[in-house]
């Protein structure tokens, strides 16, 4: 039998009442509706980033809070609770200063569950506060193995060693069995390669060679691993192995540059390209035509956890989708579940600031809620068990460049 949370959320969905609502544009922030008739008001935190450059995408996670902030308002009127769920929402920036400056906040005030959409290293940064401040930590896009651990941070999509075997079966599975690893030298980067590169050598597989970074990157440095990929590839292309040989990009919106530099090279456009989900249905490479354009040349394969939606969900991502105007990644219909799950903690945790109390009640209301971006299971250190992989790809010309669903990976 279907949970009350998802089975009301169904039925509203339907309601045309939506289509009365006012929706947020990609532009502003998410709407707070009236508080003034309400008995009871709960508070949420939450940090998304709404300003700044950095890998995530801010149009669908500032529409997937507002949806998720109206759904569950609304599920709370019907239901006659006489409670009201404020989002306390802060702008992360892609700031470790401004996450931290946040969550500040949010513990002086009392607000003890936050949802937070921020990259592994930010999580890094604050993951200590988090743990020593009694405070519940929802999260949907951090996934460096490195962090998965049994502590007061929960995240709803499973870490990279996941990733690490889709890239490396699928890679495998296209006859490729030598790859030049570019990586980003950050917890995420360089757990992510070390992850990529055990997966692929068990495969049978072998790495030419990993090539990092500095996150702080000048052009000169992506321009010196550049050229050191470009020579690695034309020796293997004089050996005989061009075919089976594959450049795999760990980056996040420096992927960008790295397109656009790689147009220049000799030989660097002669194999398919595999990135990662830091660069996943990046909307602003669409619009650079000559990294666009290389992309396209060597697919560029992104993949990101997989839209293995109910139909629900499925509603969910085409509500987001007429707000921003593109198709949403997987990350945006995760981040509303989050937010529901957050919020049911809240209504049912009787007031508690014990973090004990507060865990206690939120498994609970995990197991019992049907998340509409498919089941979410957790393994013992909090992260989301498993999960299939989308792996996107860039098409076009000219100045008509997309995102293309290539494939999905379901796992072994």
């Amino acid at each position: 039998m279907k949970k009350k949370y998802i089975l009301f959320l169904c039925i509203i969905i339907t309601l045309s009442i939506l289509s009365l609502m006012t929706a947020c544009s990609k532009d502003s922030d998410p709407v707070s509706p009236d508080t003034s008739t309400k008995t009871d008001t709960l508070s949420v935190g939450v940090i998304i980033p709404m300003t700044g450059s950095g890998p995530l995408l801010k149009d669908p996670e500032i529409a997937a809070i507002d949806l998720a902030l109206q759904d569950v308002n609304q599920y709370l009127a019907e239901q006659g609770t006489g409670k009201y769920i404020h989002a306390e929402i802060r702008d992360s920036k892609f700031s470790a200063l401004d996450i931290q400056d946040a969550l500040e906040f949010f513990n002086e005030n009392n607000i003890k569950i936050i949802v937070f959409s921020g990259t592994s290293a930010n999580l890094q940064s604050v993951e200590n506060y988090v743990n020593n401040n009694n405070m519940l930590l929802i999260n949907q896009t951090s996934t460096s193995a490195e962090l998965s651990q049994e502590d007061n941070i929960f995240r709803l999509v499973p870490d990279d060693n996941y990733l690490a075997n889709a890239m490396a079966q699928s890679m495998v599975q296209q006859s490729v069995n030598k790859s030049v690893v570019l990586y980003r030298g950050d917890v995420w980067g360089c757990g992510l390669a070390e992850s990529f590169e055990s997966a692929f050598i068990a495969l049978g597989g072998s790495i030419l060679e990993k090539i990092g970074y500095d996150p702080r990157y000048t052009t000169t440095e992506l321009e010196d691993a550049l050229n050191r990929s470009n020579t690695l590839v034309e020796n293997a292309i004089s050996s005989g192995d061009a075919d089976n040989v594959a450049m795999t990009c760990l980056c996040f919106e420096e992927g960008i540059e790295l397109l656009k530099l790689s147009a220049d090279k000799s030989s660097l456009d002669k194999m398919s390209w595999y990135s990662s989900d830091g660069m996943a249905q990046n909307q602003a490479l669409l619009v650079d035509s000559t990294a666009a354009s290389f992309a396209a040349k060597v697919g560029f394969f992104s993949p990101i956890m997989a839209e293995n939606y109910t139909t629900a969900g499925q509603t969910i991502s085409n509500r987001i989708e007429e707000q921003i105007g593109y198709t949403p990644y997987s990350w945006a219909v995760v981040l509303y579940d989050a937010f529901w799950t957050a919020a049911l903690t809240r209504i049912d945790d009787n007031y508690s600031y014990d973090i004990n109390d507060i865990k206690s009640v939120f498994l609970s209301v995990l197991e019992n809620y049907d998340a509409v971006s498919g089941d979410i299971i957790l393994n013992d250190n909090g992260d989301r068990a498993s999960s299939p992989y989308d792996f996107w790809q860039v098409i076009g010309s000219n100045d008509a460049y997309q995102w293309t669903k290539a494939f999905t990976f379901q796992g072994e």
